[in-house]
């Protein structure tokens, strides 16, 4: 069974700061380190007076994993109990419990590291291809503020003779696609390169 509850920030810390079992304590706060995420461990004190007087402690905990705007209680398996809930347990069963957590946690580290590397490479890549399209003068917005070109690397004055060669370049760019357009055909297309060829001089008729 889920069971879910609300810890505010003073209760957090609280919790975090007074659990004397020094063993929890530290395996918590390296989980909460290597994973990112909130877990939280709720120590209580138990005190018991025997028939004759003597008093002894025992200490129970409660495993808290926060997720988004709750809390959710971590429900152990108890074989002696027929109760489905079963939030308070020995520190014993909280120790297995959380040093298997963080055994599966390095796991976790390495791969949210791998994909931060990731991450990284993908963002360098379009960065050097951002440069690339300010060199080429990339208008990436044309309503005339300053990031509107050279967004991602210093920005210069646009003079005229650099819309010049800008225009010279786009008319060799739409020369460049139509004679690729013509090459792919007469490459691939018998009928077209002899009718060409005829037309040009180009085909022997004897």
């Amino acid at each position: 069974m889920a069971i879910a509850t609300f810890l505010t920030g003073e209760e957090v810390n609280s919790y975090l700061g007074s659990v004397t079992d020094k063993e929890i304590a530290q395996i918590v706060g390296e989980l909460r380190n290597i994973t990112g995420r909130d877990w939280v461990v709720h120590e209580t004190k138990h005190t018991h007076k025997s028939l004759f007087g003597k008093i002894t402690e025992t200490f129970s905990y409660t495993v808290y994993l926060g997720c988004e705007n709750q809390y959710q209680v971590i429900n152990f398996y108890n074989s002696e109990s027929d109760w489905s809930i079963n939030g308070q347990v020995p520190a014993n069963i909280v120790h297995a419990y959380l040093m298997g957590m963080l055994a599966g946690g390095d796991n976790y580290r390495s791969d949210i590291i791998q994909l931060k590397k990731e991450i990284g490479i993908k963002d360098e890549k379009l960065h050097k291809k951002n440069v690339a399209l300010d060199a080429l003068h990339h208008v990436w917005c044309n309503g005339g503020c300053e990031s509107g070109i050279h967004r991602h690397t210093e920005n210069v004055e646009i003079t005229d003779e650099m819309i010049e060669v800008a225009e010279q370049n786009l008319s060799r760019l739409k020369k460049w696609r139509e004679n690729k357009t013509f090459r792919d055909r007469y490459e691939s297309d018998p009928e077209f390169r002899d009718e060409w060829d005829k037309k040009h001089g180009l085909l022997d008729e004897g």
